[in-house]
């Protein structure tokens, strides 16, 4: 089963600060709520394009879970996609948007997922995967209108 999140919000800084800010590997580390203990562990810090691999460690439980992503799209200052290689999902695609605005970026993130194990990753979503997404969003949401405005 094909899952999606969709967020946006609105910042009152110009398109290509927001493109900067989100292409920037430390970024995603101050995103990150401290509960996901996210590692980055490329050592690349900066998304520079197509065919790029990225390499975190994720342990939003007991055990380090390793994620590996790829950028598959690449489009400065408008947008670019990430989807996971290796992880705990059975499929990642997250496209990240941005809009300029005469007020500044609209900031839109798409994503497509599906969990593993059939039935009981059905009900490993419902009573916990769909709520740990839901809060690591709203954390970024907060972060970013903290850092952008």
């Amino acid at each position: 089963m094909t899952y999606s999140l969709y967020a946006e919000q609105t910042v009152a800084a110009p398109i290509e600060r927001v493109f900067d800010f989100f292409t920037d590997l430390n970024t995603l580390v101050q995103l990150t709520p401290p509960f996901v203990r996210l590692r980055i562990l490329s050592t690349e810090t900066k998304i520079w394009g197509p065919g790029q691999r990225l390499e975190y460690e994720i342990r939003p439980f007991v055990l380090p879970l390793r994620w590996v992503s790829e950028i598959t799209e690449f489009d400065p200052p408008f947008r670019f996609t990430d989807e996971q290689v290796k992880g705990p999902y059975r499929r990642w695609r997250h496209v990240h948007h941005f809009y300029p605005l005469s007020t500044g970026t609209l900031i839109a993130d798409d994503v497509t997922y599906e969990i593993p194990f059939g039935f009981l990753g059905r009900i490993v979503h419902r009573i916990v995967i769909r709520r740990q997404l839901d809060a690591i969003f709203a954390f970024r949401r907060m972060r970013v209108e903290r850092y952008l405005g």
